[in-house]
Formats: structure tokens, C-alpha cells, sequence
């Protein structure tokens, strides 16, 4: 045991003491000076890279740009098509209402046209029944007078 105190006390006192200047050699000033060119020429590659990146950046949101605006047109596009889609179908059931009614328009026209000639046959049969009481008698009976 006092062999190994021994020991350690011999390696700590060849340890050289923290504020102790290390001898600064002509090597370590020629490997300082190629750790600094190399640590340039990165930082020159590293600003290359950074400008081509930026490049890169701005043709993405270029793209970008056009795709949106793309995209718009054809919203609007799908919007128009879906809103005259619309349209045609009210338009096509203004129509269909319309030829469904034609029909029925010219049959009460019909109509309108046999009352008034039934209308002026009455109004004649009156005006005869006048002079006539068996005719006034038989209108009266069917209560047309």
C-alpha cells in the first residue's frame, strides 16, 4: 500500500502544475494555420451551398406561386360549371313546366270559346222564349230561365 502511495505521489508531481505555459511549437502553428484555411474554405462552401439553397427556395415558391394559381382557375372553373349546371336544370324545369301547361292552356281556351257560344245561344233562346211561353215554360223547367 505505501508502494502504490508511493507511486502516485511520483506521477502527480510529474504532472506539470495548470498555470504552467506549454511550449508552443513551430508544427502546432503550421497545423493552425491549415485548421484555419480548411475551416475558410468550409465556410466558402457552406455560403455557396447557402446561396444555392436559397435559389432552390425561391424556384419552389415560384412554383408554388403558379401551382396556386392554377388551382384558383379551376376552382372557379368547377364553381362556373357547377352554377350553370344549375341554371340549365332550373331552365329545364321552367320548359317542361311550361309544354306541361301548354296542353292544358289550349283545352280551357276550348272551353272559354264553347261557353261563350253556349252563353250566346242562351241569351238567343231567351229573347225567343219571350214571344214564345211553351219554350219559356220548358226553359224554366230545366232552370235556364
Amino acid at each position: 500500500m505505501r508502494g502504490l502511495l508511493g507511486i502516485s505521489l511520483l506521477l502527480w508531481a510529474q504532472q506539470p502544475p495548470e498555470n504552467t505555459v506549454v511550449p508552443f511549437t513551430l508544427s502546432d502553428k503550421e497545423r493552425l494555420i491549415r485548421l484555419e484555411s480548411q475551416l475558410q474554405a468550409l465556410a466558402s462552401q457552406l455560403e455557396a451551398h447557402k446561396e444555392a439553397t436559397q435559389a432552390q427556395l425561391q424556384d419552389i415558391r415560384a412554383r408554388l406561386d403558379r401551382l396556386e394559381e392554377r388551382m384558383d382557375m379551376q376552382f372557379y372553373a368547377l364553381l362556373g360549371a357547377i352554377v350553370g349546371m344549375a341554371g340549365a336544370i332550373i331552365g329545364a324545369i321552367f320548359w317542361d313546366r311550361r309544354k306541361t301547361l301548354q296542353p292544358l292552356e289550349q283545352k280551357i281556351a276550348e272551353i272559354q270559346k264553347d261557353t261563350s257560344r253556349l252563353t250566346g245561344l242562351l241569351h238567343a233562346l231567351h229573347e225567343y222564349a219571350k214571344n214564345h211561353p211553351d219554350l219559356a215554360t220548358l226553359l224554366r223547367q230545366y232552370g235556364a230561365l
